[in-house]
């Protein structure tokens, strides 16, 4: 297992920009985590980073579980949110089960000269909420996931939001089954939020968000700043999101 730091390349901000300069338009942000977007002749994959990627991974952010035309939010959320699914109508022919397909991902991106790949997950189950009291299902759901990321050799997962965001039970059992099943696999708790402090303004760390960073840090395996990036205009040249990681050292109760 690599004991360095685990820093990786998000995809989150240029996907976000994309759909205003693309030359392709009526494209949601989501729509561009795809084959022809990551890695054609001017991808995203291809394109970031040429001379550090081999010390970041690429991490592919939200949107790689969900269909073309995902704008529409009818039809974004569920069945695929949460589903840790590669989609097939944005990356035909990568396989034909979920675990041949992120492999296939997985390879794509080493071959390029990554360090190799992570995936945005969210902490939830795809089929709908009413899992809290089913422990069972829950376990056996995400089990299967790490499964096939152990499978595709994915190095690194960014749980974010979903239906258990904010639920340190949840989580604790992603983090618990993943030391059994997959311990090579970092994982990293997140939770969108807006930054702790606003100019001109007191902390905006509520007792309830306190509440949530504190669980967060207990079950994190690091934590993560955000390296300062160049225009984003110029991200396809140099970047885009440039995630630092530092590796927590863990102290007291669980």
């Amino acid at each position: 297992m690599d004991k360095t730091a685990p820093n990786y390349y998000c995809t989150w901000q240029i996907i976000d920009w994309l759909p205003e300069n693309s030359p392709e338009k009526g494209l949601d942000p989501r729509d561009f985590l795809s084959d022809k977007y990551l890695f054609g002749e001017n991808g995203i994959a291809v394109k970031s980073y040429p001379e550090t990627r081999k010390k970041l991974i690429f991490l592919l952010d939200d949107g790689w579980e969900v269909p073309r035309g995902s704008g529409d939010k009818k039809i974004w959320f569920r069945p695929y949110v949460g589903s840790a699914e590669l989609q097939e109508d944005k990356f035909p022919g990568y396989g034909k089960t979920p675990a041949e397909r992120l492999k296939t991902v997985s390879e794509k991106v080493k071959a390029l000269g990554w360090r190799g790949l992570g995936l945005w997950i969210s902490p939830g189950v795809a089929y709908g909420k009413g899992v809290s009291e089913r422990e069972k299902d829950f376990k056996e759901y995400w089990a299967a996931r790490l499964e096939r990321s152990k499978e595709a050799g994915v190095l690194y997962w960014k749980v974010d939001w979903g239906d258990y965001a904010l639920s340190d039970r949840h989580r604790k059992l992603m983090s618990e089954m993943k030391e059994k099943i997959y311990p090579d696999l970092t994982i990293e708790h997140a939770h969108t939020r807006a930054p702790v402090n606003k100019r001109g303004e007191e902390s905006l760390f509520l007792p309830f968000l306190e509440q949530v960073q504190a669980f967060l840090f207990r079950r994190s395996a690091l934590l993560r700043r955000r390296f300062p990036r160049p225009d984003t205009r110029d991200s396809l040249k140099s970047g885009g999101d440039f995630e630092i990681s530092r590796k927590k050292q863990r102290s007291g109760p669980n």
